[in-house]
């Protein structure tokens, strides 16, 4: 279907675009462009009731539109339209590009920007792990030191004691020799009283026995009586000579067993004070494995820690390198957006 005016309706358009597209055709045909005559082109190409209201709104929308490119043409004196027009759109597409094109670079920078705080935010949250592990490794440092000045304290009081006990061992092994010693001149000279009074007592008992015969001797022809006293005599004698000799080796066995009981008491005392000693020595042997064992976990924990320092310097020095790239992404930023403006 053909209009009055040659136009071919195009129902596929929306009315807001009838309304542009009558605007400019009225505009071009050298005619003023008004609601009325709008409405009355829709209605009659395309059989359509436009909103008096939407016409108006779309013509201030034209005019706000056209009207920079209309003072664009009367700035431009002697040049064709159709030349202004082919500018225009060429100026249009160029326009587009450089949006489109400052879009991308401004969507690739936020993308940029959103890594490089994310990785600044891990860089910290790194950090602080880093710090923590760092301030728990100082405080095993500081415990270690604590237990090794402990363990050092009992090893010096372990060794003091032991230098005291070696002291008293000499001091013991000292008395021990001179108590033996003493021992072995007092059975000496027990000894020599035994066989002095032995001596003696036979001495005697010989000497009596000789007085006995001889008296027995003088007096064989005596009466019976004076050979019964002589006998009793001569009894009495030996029985004197025999709880002597008793009585010297009941001493002398007396002595004995007194000194053997002096001698076996100090050789107990001795026998502890070795043992004593031995069990200082383990408890050294062992006191010297735990400061060794001690040594060693301060020698890594040291270690541990230098390694955790270099790590938080690296990863300072990472956090400023990605602050100041941010930094500098954010001056470029600013000249890049007034270049695109333009």
């Amino acid at each position: 279907m053909t209009t009055a005016d040659g136009v071919q309706p195009d129902k596929r358009l929306g009315t807001r675009e009838l309304v542009h597209r009558y605007a400019k055709e009225l505009l071009d045909a050298g005619r003023e462009v008004r609601q009325a005559d709008i409405r009355e082109c829709i209605f009659i190409h395309h059989d359509l009731k436009a909103s008096p209201n939407l016409v108006n709104e779309e013509i201030k929308k034209f005019w706000s539109e056209i009207g920079p490119v209309l003072s664009a043409r009367l700035r431009r004196p002697g040049i064709p339209d159709a030349v202004c027009e082919k500018l225009d759109e060429i100026w249009d597409v160029a326009l587009n590009a450089a949006t489109s094109s400052h879009e991308i670079e401004r969507k690739v920078f936020e993308a940029t920007t959103a890594a490089a705080e994310a990785a600044a935010k891990e860089s910290r949250e790194n950090e602080l792990t880093a710090v923590s592990a760092l301030e728990a490794q100082r405080r095993e440092l500081a415990g270690l030191i604590a237990d090794k000045e402990r363990l050092t304290d009992q090893l010096d009081q372990a060794s003091a004691d032991i230098r005291q006990l070696q002291a008293e061992l000499a001091d013991l092994n000292k008395k021990l020799t001179a108590s033996s010693q003493a021992h072995g001149e007092e059975i000496k000279r027990l000894q020599e009283v035994h066989s002095g009074a032995i001596q003696r007592a036979q001495d005697m008992h010989r000497g009596e026995l000789e007085r006995l015969q001889q008296q027995l001797q003088s007096a064989n022809d005596a009466t019976e009586s004076a050979r019964a006293k002589a006998e009793t005599a001569r009894i009495a004698a030996e029985e004197h000579l025999e709880r002597t000799e008793n009585h010297l080796m009941m001493e002398t066995a007396r002595v004995r067993d007194e000194e053997r009981g002096k001698t076996e008491k100090v050789s107990k005392e001795l026998q502890q004070a070795l043992t004593l000693i031995e069990q200082l020595r383990i408890q050294r042997s062992k006191a010297t494995d735990d400061a060794a064992e001690t040594r060693g976990r301060l020698e890594v924990t040291q270690q541990n820690l230098s390694t955790l320092e270099g790590q938080n310097k690296e990863l300072r020095e990472l956090n400023s390198t990605l602050q100041a790239a941010l930094l500098e992404g954010f001056r470029g930023a600013k000249p890049g957006s007034g270049v695109g403006g333009e």
